[in-house]
């Protein structure tokens, strides 16, 4: 590994600082630190495919801050329109920061499930702590205080949850889902049975924190990613095959044993107490479809939740609508159909991974609200391009 491999790693383990810092988040200082860096690199890079991905980029970039000027000058929005503007620059300088470092590095694909399950491994130990004493950090000081006061969380009174240094245990779960693929590359390419045991103990980590927390997206993402997983893994030749299962079905079995209580009451009671009836997502969709119709498709631009629709999305494909429309929408599946005809020609444990995205994008689009503001995001998507173009090259663990 060399030095732009380091940077893949840093750059997603920057990500365990979550919301620590407010707006002011490490990974937005990083990117800001990368801002004049990226032009340069991308000035000395040939490959058309990043060529088209930064017009693409610049395109939406563009489109974005008119919306918001035009809806901003209209409706006297609030100046926070433009700060979620520059998120979205410095978002978008992340993913292509992150494409670049890809093409100077030698293992970028191991670069990228190295800091994945770094960012498991930190973050799960917090989330550990969360759950077994109760106690949570400051930034996620608004679900605690719900519990404080007695309302609950999603009608759950006495909630056992573990949200790390995000805002929310959704957003946690969201994140840790998104780790989840390259966590199970690793253990693929695993080349010894004690190669694959860190990576192994972040997969089981970060499910046991999506089951505790209750999640039915994230619950449903582990289990489509154990069934592509056990797809593709029954045609290895991996020497301790039958060992690695024999010992992840005894971790299962020791975790349900001595959590099992737990984690099946966390999910009765969220079962329970909430539905998708025309309290929960569906009045939340209803009001996001509305709300695309009052924009005529074109989107309102960055801040039209804060400013005008105050409910969030819970879908990423509503939420690019309301925000940029069509045309934003456009875009997005671009990127989604370049990842995907790319697979084609990659390598087994390449095309595992991407197919683990495909099949669980439905349950993981809805987990959470507001995609496109968080950081994890990004790094997930720009950690599909590379996956997807470089996809060819055998690395090893």
């Amino acid at each position: 590994m060399n030095r732009f491999d380091w940077l893949i790693v840093l750059t997603i383990t920057l990500l365990i600082f979550g919301w620590i810092g407010g707006a002011i988040q490490i990974i937005r200082i990083f990117s800001i630190c990368m801002l004049p860096i990226t032009p340069i690199f991308y000035y000395h890079q040939k490959d058309h495919f990043i060529h088209h991905i930064n017009l693409t980029g610049v395109f939406l970039l563009f489109y974005a801050f008119c919306l918001t000027v035009i809806y901003n000058k209209t409706y006297a929005w609030s100046t926070v329109s433009y700060v979620e503007w520059g998120f979205l620059l410095l978002n978008c300088n992340l993913l292509m920061s992150l494409l670049l470092f890809a093409q100077r590095a030698v293992h970028p694909q191991k670069s990228i499930a190295i800091g994945w399950m770094i960012f498991v491994l930190l973050t799960g130990l917090i989330g550990l702590r969360e759950i077994i004493t109760g106690t949570h950090l400051p930034t996620n000081s608004g679900q605690q205080e719900l519990l404080e006061m007695g309302y609950g969380i999603n009608g759950i009174m006495d909630k056992t949850y573990a949200a790390a240094t995000f805002g929310n245990y959704n957003e946690y779960v969201t994140a840790l889902c998104s780790a989840l693929p390259f966590l199970t590359y690793l253990i693929y390419n695993a080349q010894s049975f004690k190669k694959m045991t860190v990576p192994l103990l972040c997969l089981l980590l970060a499910s046991v924190i999506i089951v505790v927390n209750a999640s039915r997206g994230g619950i449903l993402c582990i289990a489509l990613c154990g069934i592509v997983y056990l797809f593709y893994y029954k045609r290895t030749s991996f020497r301790y095959k039958w060992l690695f299962l024999s010992v992840l079905c005894l971790c299962i079995a020791l975790a349900i044993h001595k959590w099992g209580e737990l984690l099946f009451s966390q999910i009765t009671q969220r079962m329970a107490a909430t539905t998708f009836s025309e309290s929960g997502r569906t009045r939340i969709w209803q009001e996001s479809w509305q709300a695309i119709r009052e924009t005529w498709g074109f989107g309102g631009g960055s801040g039209v939740f804060v400013n005008k629709f105050s409910p969030v999305s819970h879908s990423i494909i509503l939420e690019i609508l309301v925000l940029y429309g069509l045309p934003g929408l456009f875009v997005f599946g671009w990127l989604i159909w370049k990842i995907w005809i790319r697979r084609k020609g990659s390598l087994v444990s390449t095309k595992m991974v991407l197919t683990m995205v495909f099949i669980m994008f439905i349950p993981y689009s809805i987990i959470n609200s507001n995609y496109l503001q968080y950081a994890f995001f990004w790094v997930f998507l720009a950690s599909l391009l590379i996956f997807a173009t470089r996809g060819k090259n055998i690395e090893t663990v």
